[in-house]
């Protein structure tokens, strides 16, 4: 029998990168071994082999279990509305399988409670049980051009209760007005309003954002710059939960060229240049900045991305700011400079060129086994390149590993590399006790089983 020491609860929704210790315990000891089956979404993500602390029990971290495969993508469009957002949010549902180590037969199985991620950065405090909640703005005051985009990002948890927003100005008038009708359950929204569709009165100081679920509900404020010291520049940054918010700072602006010279010496003792890489440094000062302000900086601070918006093109940047204020006594303004570096000669990718044409196939072009120390954990993952020629690319696909001429079977997901395009496979053989030896591996399409990839021989 496995028994469940320690599970999320069923229906919950927890954050990728908060810890989550899962604990199961067999009554079987030595000569077993678990294997965790992860399925994201009803697919399979990923096998891994979870050791054991002592001969019956096993406990294993989950956090960031698929943090690495989130993609939240910047949209240079900006849309207004009020929308659901469910691409951060993945289905969860574990299967154990406890295994012999003398024939890899199944033993015994168990199932984890279904629960769900829920995308984040940075380890934060979180409960999904909280009526209504912004989403990773936690700057008590926001600021606002006065053609800006104001982006909140919320969680609700309704029952059968209306979920509507409100924008008003801090003269009452109500600028606009979204619902989402009546909800019931956890939800996430992003509610997207541009101030250029409205004219706001010259007498609007601040804009409050009030998100309401039935009775209860939540403000944002947002102060407009009415009177800017240097034309106001617009920062779309990603926060703790992958949604891209807009920052406006009315400082001044200035950017740099940096050169890096790299040398050779030459056998005559002699310097050669053989390379020169530029990059551009912008400087962006804050302009003042009340206390319950400045939090906004810190958080575009800890982004992992930013865009800097110059004329009408949205450039994106590494943020290289080192430190901010965080207090300063009798101090009621504050003024930072955030620094960003943009590198302008990146590697472009020469247009005339050409490959050769498969006739319709799928090829493995590479093949890594790689042994993976995480935590309480140690596991065999397999990462293969694939490559779809005359055929559509599919996802999932089957992936056949072979050995002493049993074929074992395994549902896959494949991966694509945002920057290159490139398609890969990720799979998790289990734990080092998983069993050794030689196996012969294959992709096969789930719609047509016929079409095979090469086969490659591969070592565990």
């Amino acid at each position: 029998m496995i028994t469940i020491n320690n599970a999320p609860i069923s229906g919950r929704i927890l954050l990728d990168a908060n810890s989550t210790i899962v604990s199961i315990t067999s009554n079987n000891g030595l000569g077993y071994y678990f294997r965790a089956l992860i399925y994201v979404n009803d697919v399979l993500h990923d096998t891994q082999g979870w050791s054991r602390k002592d001969d019956f029990t096993a406990e294993k971290d989950l956090k960031k279990l698929y943090n690495a495969y989130y993609d939240p993508v910047f949209n240079q469009e900006f849309t207004e509305g009020l929308t659901e957002q469910s691409h951060l949010i993945k289905k969860i549902n574990i299967v154990i399988q406890e295994r012999s180590l003398a024939d890899d037969t199944i033993q015994q199985t168990a199932t984890f409670p279904e629960f769900f991620f829920m995308y984040n950065v940075a380890p934060t405090v979180f409960d999904d049980l909280t009526k209504v909640q912004f989403l990773g703005l936690d700057t008590p005051v926001m600021q606002v051009g006065k053609n800006g985009n104001i982006s909140i990002p919320f969680m609700v948890n309704a029952d059968s209760e209306n979920v509507s927003v409100e924008l008003s100005d801090n003269l009452d008038t109500v600028l606009d007005f979204k619902s989402a009708g009546t909800v019931t359950g956890s939800r996430v929204y992003l509610y997207n309003f541009d101030l250029k569709s409205i004219e706001l009165s010259d007498n609007a100081l601040y804009l409050n954002i009030k998100v309401a679920v039935g009775t209860s509900f939540v403000i944002k404020h947002a102060r407009i710059i009415l009177l800017p010291d240097y034309p106001v520049k617009e920062i779309a940054y990603m926060n703790n939960f992958g949604y891209w918010i807009y920052a406006y700072l009315d400082g001044q602006f200035s950017s740099d060229s940096n050169f890096e010279i790299l040398k050779y010496e030459t056998n005559d003792n002699q310097e050669r240049i053989f390379e020169i890489n530029e990059s551009e440094t912008y400087t962006i000062n804050s302009g003042s900045l009340l206390a319950s302000e400045k939090e906004l900086i810190r958080q575009i601070c800890l982004s992992l991305k930013t865009y800097l918006r110059i004329g009408n093109e949205w450039l994106e940047m590494s943020n290289t700011t080192k430190k901010i204020s965080t207090f300063r006594e009798r101090t009621g303004n504050y003024s930072e400079s955030l620094v960003f570096n943009l590198r302008k000669n990146a590697s472009i990718e020469n247009t005339a060129t050409d490959r050769p044409v498969f006739e319709e196939s799928l090829v493995i072009s590479d093949v890594v086994v790689e042994i993976v120390e995480e935590g309480i954990s140690t596991g065999v993952n397999i990462r293969m390149w694939v490559e779809f020629f005359g055929i559509e690319a599919e996802d999932p696909v089957t992936l056949v590993m072979t050995k002493s001429g049993i074929d074992n079977l395994y549902t896959v997901p494949v991966y694509t590399l945002p920057t290159t395009g490139q398609k890969y496979i990720y799979y998790g053989l289990g734990g080092l006790d998983y069993p050794r030896g030689n196996y012969n591996v294959k992709v096969r399409l789930l719609s047509d089983p016929s079409v095979e990839s090469n086969v490659i021989p591969v070592t565990v």
